[in-house]
């Protein structure tokens, strides 16, 4: 039987905020990915439904503003490395590996990452330095316009090394070097990205029907409706809890609260 989630219990009297119920739901994933055998699959195997007040703007995440719109994107779309749960932003304590494997920092400008070759696009072809490449590049391009660009401002060069090899050169040291690296972007597919023009990306389908690498795989937009995912089986790092998931659009937040 599907499990059907209304929005998360409240807190210590107050109810929950829209962002607390999509990282609750991030971290149900996460935990069902590390564990799918687990007690916890049985409660998250089937489908959740999130409510939120306003259709988001879009599913591809170097467009994205809302909350909403970077959560959606979230769950198809995977960073370098995912923050841990203590929001640590100094050094690279508590982060997570996710399309990179490890890293190095070779001197106090320059931080080396090493991706997973077991990452692939839900196309199937490999993640590699290249996409890293072309991602830096798209977010700070100025026709992209992205509401992250200026994060990224002391990210001096990003240089493909090999097919699975990228280094982050910096303007100057500084403790968030690895949070800037990491935090503000998704990979994105240069194979199916680099040859549109810039100036015609944000009106592209791809934005509406996008191609990820993530645990989550688009099926559906119903324009001011609904969004649903539905679970990659082959996702490298193993298969997400929930089977399905569902964001619908109820703009009333009374509605919201009480169901």
């Amino acid at each position: 039987m599907a499990t059907v989630t209304k929005g998360l219990p409240p807190e210590n009297g107050m109810p929950q905020s829209r962002v607390a119920t999509w990282l609750a739901l991030a971290s149900v994933t996460a935990v069902a990915a590390c564990a799918p055998e687990d007690a916890v699959c049985a409660e998250t195997c089937g489908t959740v439904v999130v409510d939120i007040g306003g259709a988001p703007e879009t599913l591809l995440p170097v467009f994205a503003i809302s909350v909403d719109a970077l959560a959606i994107g979230s769950l198809m779309f995977l960073p370098l490395a995912e923050i841990g749960n203590d929001l640590n932003f100094v050094g690279d304590e508590g982060f997570q590996p996710r399309i990179a494997r490890s890293w190095t920092f070779e001197d106090s400008v320059t931080i080396v990452f090493e991706l997973d070759p077991r990452a692939r696009w839900q196309d199937g072809r490999p993640v590699t330095a290249r996409d890293i490449e072309f991602t830096f590049d798209l977010y700070r391009d100025p026709v992209i316009n992205s509401n992250e660009a200026d994060d990224l401002r002391s990210i001096s060069a990003v240089t493909a090394r090999d097919e699975h090899t990228v280094a982050f050169t910096f303007t100057r040291p500084y403790p968030e070097q690895f949070y800037d690296a990491t935090y503000h972007t998704r990979i994105h597919p240069a194979h199916l990205l680099d040859t549109i023009p810039r100036a015609s990306l944000r009106s592209h389908p791809m934005t509406r029907n996008p191609t990820g690498n993530g645990p989550y795989r688009f099926r559906r937009w119903d324009a001011n409706q609904t969004v649903e995912l539905v679970a990659d089986t082959t996702f490298f790092l193993g298969r997400p809890g929930p089977a399905r998931i569902v964001v619908q659009v109820v703009p009333d937040q009374n509605t919201i609260v009480t169901q």
